[in-house]
């Protein structure tokens, strides 16, 4: 994700058009940010059911990850 907000090779590919300095970045990338980000939400989350040790709620969100397709 730093490719993409800290002035990586990312964020300034995509931000020079033919006729200006903008944001350009195709549907399909923005769809892997928000699918990225989902993953990683996710996966943070678990890791707090995991320090708070609660079982279920760790296997409810292992179900949600199961169940969750990425578009892409």
């Amino acid at each position: 994700m730093n490719s993409y907000v800290h002035c990586g090779s990312m964020q300034i590919s995509r931000r020079n058009t033919a006729d200006s300095i903008e944001p350009n970045y195709s549907d399909e990338e923005k769809v892997e940010a928000i699918e990225f980000a989902n993953a990683f939400g996710l996966l943070s989350l678990l890791g707090m059911a995991r320090l708070a040790n609660n079982i279920e709620f760790q296997q409810e969100i292992l179900a949600k990850i199961k169940e969750w397709q990425p578009v892409s």
